[in-house]
């Protein structure tokens, strides 16, 4: 399993159809194989400010999940709703420590 971290950050007065964009694109995504986890946050004190946490089976269904078609019509109009050039995907390796059942992400 491995985890992903995105970060978008919407357009100043895009926050909410940027919201909703995400929202749709996880609905979908909760359907996709080697899914198991795709989660959307909000930063509390940045209301555009995005961030994903993933867990994926591989680094094939990370592929295929950005191959999609929900994922690349996101990205088709995350141009206009999205700062930058898109998110900042950051691939995560664990180093558990401590109690094995918190020292790691686990689906």
């Amino acid at each position: 399993m491995i985890p992903f971290i995105a970060k978008l950050h919407a357009r100043p007065g895009k926050e909410a159809e940027a919201q909703a964009a995400l929202h749709e694109a996880q609905q979908r995504t909760h359907q996709e194989p080697g899914c198991h986890l795709y989660a959307l946050h909000v930063e509390d004190t940045d209301p555009g400010a995005f961030v994903m946490i993933e867990i994926w089976e591989s680094d094939a269904a990370m592929d295929a999940h950005v191959a999609s078609p929900h994922i690349q019509a996101l990205i088709a109009k995350s141009g206009d709703l999205f700062e930058g050039d898109g998110p900042d995907i950051l691939r995560l390796r664990a180093l558990p420590c401590g109690d094995s059942g918190k020292g790691e992400l686990r689906p």
